[in-house]
Order: structure tokens, then sequence, then C-alpha cells
């Protein structure tokens, strides 16, 4: 992975070698976390703005093979330690083990899943509203 100095016009490889990432969320400027979504490897978290990366999949489910594939990801803006993982069509039909959807609340330490009307759904998308005080 490689990420832009922000004084320069330079990219800098950082991390995550050898790693299809699918997509990189950054939170918003004043924190320094971004969260990437590696190709059946799941998510990695970094708090120094990617200089190093930490798994953070406790609690995703794996396949078989152990791959652990996340379709979709989402960060909520207003609070960058709640985040949601949807897991592909590979685990659509084990409706006992696996919900569809995952939330987590510590930054990706422990991922918990969400409703059991998600079990043995794939999640193609999502999207996190802020709440919205009347």
């Amino acid at each position: 992975m490689a990420v832009r100095e922000s004084s320069t016009d330079l990219w800098v490889r950082r991390g995550l070698d050898k790693m299809a990432v699918q997509c990189v969320v950054v939170s918003d400027a004043s924190t320094p976390s971004i969260y990437a979504l590696a190709s059946d490897q799941g998510v990695y978290r970094s708090d120094d703005h990617g200089v190093t990366w930490s798994p953070a999949n406790h609690g995703l489910p794996k396949d078989a093979w152990g791959r652990i594939q996340i379709q979709a990801f989402a960060v909520d803006e207003s609070n960058p330690a709640v985040a949601f993982a949807g897991v592909s069509k590979a685990f659509a039909g084990d409706d006992v083990l696996h919900t569809g959807l995952y939330r987590t609340d510590d930054a990706g330490a422990v991922w918990l899943g969400v409703g059991q009307g998600m079990a043995g759904k794939e999640v193609q998308a999502i999207a996190v509203m802020s709440a919205v005080q009347i």
C-alpha cells in the first residue's frame, strides 16, 4: 500500500505488503485512524497515519480455508471507532454461524453480528447515517 506525503507530491510505500487492498477508509482529520480492507485477509487498522498496520478481525467469520471475505465496509464519520463489515456470498448459505453484517464499537478489536434478520445474507454495500438532532 502507498500513501501520499502531505507536504509533497510523493507516494511512499507503507505496510500491507503482498496484500490486495480492496478499499481504504480514512476517518476524519482529528484522528489518525485508517482502515484497509484486504482481499481474503479482512480488516486492518493503522493508528499512525499508515506507518504500521494491525489486523482488526476478531469475531469476523472465516471460510473453510481461513479466508475472511468481507465485501462491504463503512465507518461512522461521527465516531471512527464504530465500523461495519458485510460478508460476501461465500457465507450466504451458512445461516447458523454468520449473520451477514458485523459491527465493531472499539475500532475493530471485537466484531459482533448485527441482527438475526441478516443471517445468511450477502451484504453488497453499507451506508452509515449520522444521527440528526432536532
